[in-house]
């Protein structure tokens, strides 16, 4: 893991200050990284924004210079920024021919389709047992198990009931309902929703990887992650920003949504075929600890975003673990 001396002041900084900078229309996120994403490069926060322009032409976009240099706890922090933007990774689509994970299961295991209602479908991250009653519960994200019209509900839909597959993998509504939407969160501690599993069995190993996830990650730059996505299936991809705050849009009345998390590319090492790390039907994948040729039983976070079509940068969001876990209330 890459360990930084100035970890503990930048994520007080991020916490503190981050919003303050995502007011600019023009800044997605703000998190901590390495200058020019480079591994070898000095500890940076790096901003995101919509496009690079001229000074001249900030103003007609209502966006300000971002500081060169940022004092930090009397401590000076080079910043750095790139272009990006990111989309949640649910999925609004027609009725398709089904494949495997697109099926019913019973028992259900994490890497397949779920949703709410007939709006979107995204992926079961986890399968997790409710720390209150220790029923067993899916864990995926809000705007998955939360949807209606094919956005997030911002009053929340709890003891609605929850589809695997979702509807738009199979219409037999009746025959599909897997349990109720039980509580969630939607902000800076994640974008994460737990549903109630009442009408099936399950299976907590993660399709395709061979584990269940047992143990949870604070993760650090430089960690390699892996993920089983509805959509884009087995990714590997490696941590290249921390303590992230990202600007998403879900289409709520009251506008965009500051999600925490962290970023995710590529693993150069373990490119996906087509460039893709997540497509939209994956919200909801668990990001697990991949280390040596090796997926470890600890889960690094909850995938919820990935980068707007036609940005060339190849991106992912991931909410912590303990931060979703402390508001969700489950164990493993």
């Amino acid at each position: 893991m890459a360990v930084h001396e100035h970890k503990d002041k930048l994520r007080r900084f991020i916490d503190n200050r981050g919003e303050d900078f995502l007011r600019d229309p023009n800044v997605t996120s703000i998190g901590i990284g390495r200058k020019d994403y480079d591994p070898a490069g000095p500890i940076s926060i790096v901003f995101t924004v919509e496009r690079k322009v001229d000074e001249s032409e900030m103003a007609a976009l209502g966006t300000a210079m971002l500081p060169r240099e940022i004092m930090v706890e009397g401590t000076p922090i080079p910043t750095d920024v790139q272009v990006a933007r990111y989309n949640a990774s649910h999925q609004i689509v027609e009725p398709e021919i089904p494949g495997w994970r697109t099926r019913r299961h019973d028992p259900v295991m994490p890497g397949i389709s779920v949703g709410h209602r007939t709006d979107t479908k995204g992926t079961l991250g986890a399968i997790v047992f409710d720390e209150r009653t220790g029923l067993p519960c899916m864990l995926s994200n809000w705007h998955v198990l939360n949807t209606q019209d094919g956005r997030p509900s911002e009053d929340g839909g709890l003891g609605s009931p929850i589809l695997q597959p979702s509807a738009k993998d199979d219409m037999n509504l009746a025959n599909n309902v897997i349990g109720m939407l039980l509580r969630g969160t939607l902000g800076k501690d994640g974008d994460a929703a737990l549903a109630l599993i009442a009408n099936r069995t399950v299976d907590p190993m993660i399709h395709g990887l061979g584990v269940a996830p047992a143990r949870m990650a604070d993760v650090d730059l430089e960690d390699t992650v892996v993920k089983s996505g509805l959509v884009s299936g087995i990714t590997y991809g490696i941590v290249r920003r921390v303590d992230v705050l990202t600007k998403i849009d879900l289409r709520l009345a009251s506008g965009p949504v500051i999600i925490g998390g962290f970023d995710i590319a590529p693993d150069p090492a373990r490119k996906p075929s087509n460039g893709e790390i997540s497509e939209p039907g994956d919200s909801g994948a668990v990001w697990m600890i991949h280390e040596d040729g090796v997926v470890t039983d600890i889960m690094a976070g909850l995938h919820c975003a990935g980068e707007t079509a036609g940005n060339t940068d190849e991106h992912a969001i991931a909410n912590y673990p303990l931060r979703i876990q402390s508001r969700l209330g489950f164990r493993f």
